[in-house]
């Protein structure tokens, strides 16, 4: 049976000096010092410096065999001691061993495939742990902002019949001898349930079979959508504005940040607005070779705009893509019934979250990257 623990390590910095707790965490680092032993422990919440002494520890001949990533339950003082870093520190009285490990196979200096190899094990590290923080508190800001502005959460299938962004990029599967696909997109359902409810948002993974091998494409990322009923094109630039504008101030003094040394300045409103030719015009302006068209679906963190309402104008874009109209019939249908001028957008966590935390690729913005060459682990 595990102990109780009374605090996490997180909690420890609060505590006045001297207060009794007891934790457990895991041996990041361990120094010898002939009767003085120093470990860094983490627990998910932080990492602190435990010092035992061979007198106040039972066991200690134990301790000395505790190596890197034991998990252990230790018990002790807080105390103030300016050489600690953060200068506080726990004094032990008791280090017990919950779990042991292998020697750990990630050491300094390891190469980028061998950490994805090994992403199992490096989600443990100071900086990756400080990015999922990170990633966990941008979906929890958005969320609530939404749900104050009025939004319900939808959760739409991730099984579909038809393409939303193109069927080159469709993951395809056999559902009970039947043709489907991997979502690459919320949107349709979306525009189906504003009818319903008004306002609604979706954050779930969507797939694309795109063999990109970019800094900026994944094959499985996670994907917050909106739709609004009753709105514009403007409308739905007023709101990615406040939304991501709100999102990097309310997380732009986040701990994690500075762990990671990223100093974030959220952007300042109001956003500049350029269409698309004046884009391309300005980036020849400054020398770059490119041409109407070649940059999409490449650089930017999301896109959006009104949707077609009309029933004829839609059947006519469909015909003109070379769709099967059949293949769209619901979709379709929904412009029969009072569907109103509409629009929405849909916004990729990892390249929202690549920005804020300076990452170089948005692999590293998610727990267990998919790209096209790796599904493992």
């Amino acid at each position: 049976m595990l102990e109780r623990a009374t605090h996490t390590i997180k909690d420890l910095w609060s505590l006045e000096e001297g207060t009794e707790v007891s934790l457990y965490g895991w041996v990041r680092n361990k120094r010898e010092h002939g009767d003085l032993i120093f470990i860094d422990l983490r627990d998910g919440t932080g990492i602190i410096q435990v010092s035992a002494k061979r007198e106040n520890v039972p066991n200690f001949e134990k301790v000395k065999t505790i190596g890197r990533e034991y998990a252990i339950f230790v018990s002790g003082k807080v105390v103030n001691d300016r050489r600690a870093p953060r200068g506080r520190e726990i004094r032990a009285g008791s280090i017990e061993i919950v779990a042991k490990s292998e020697p750990f196979p990630i050491k300094k200096g390891a190469g980028k495939k061998f950490l994805l190899d090994m992403r199992h094990l490096h989600i443990r590290s100071i900086k990756v742990s400080a990015v999922m923080r990170v990633r966990s508190e941008v979906c929890n800001v958005a969320r609530e902002w939404l749900r104050k502005e009025g939004f319900v959460e939808i959760h739409a299938p991730s099984i579909i019949t038809m393409a939303v962004e193109g069927g080159a990029t469709l993951f395809p599967i056999d559902y009970f001898g039947e043709r489907a696909y991997l979502t690459q997109s919320s949107q349709f359902y979306e525009e189906a349930a504003i009818t319903g409810l008004g306002k609604v948002y979706t954050l779930q993974p969507s797939f694309r079979a795109e063999m990109s091998r970019t800094r900026r494409h994944l094959t499985e990322f996670w994907h917050l959508e909106c739709e609004m009923a009753f709105s514009t094109h403007e409308d739905v630039m007023n709101l990615e504005e406040r939304l991501i504008s709100h999102i990097a101030e309310s997380i732009s003094e986040l701990e994690e940040l500075s762990v990671i040394n990223r100093k974030f300045e959220p952007p300042q409103r109001p956003f500049e607005r350029i269409s698309y030719d004046e884009a391309i015009e300005i980036l020849k302006e400054e020398g770059y070779e490119i041409e109407w068209g070649e940059d999409e679906g490449y650089g930017e963190i999301t896109t959006g705009g009104q949707r077609i309402h009309d029933y004829e104008s839609l059947l006519k874009r469909i015909e003109e893509e070379g769709l099967n109209p059949e293949d769209y019939s619901w979709y379709l249908e929904l412009r029969k019934y009072g569907m109103p001028p509409h629009s929405g957008f849909g916004l990729g966590i990892e390249r929202l979250i690549a920005w804020i935390c300076g990452l170089e690729h948005v692999r590293d913005a998610c727990l267990f990257p998919r790209t096209p060459s790796r599904v493992r682990p």
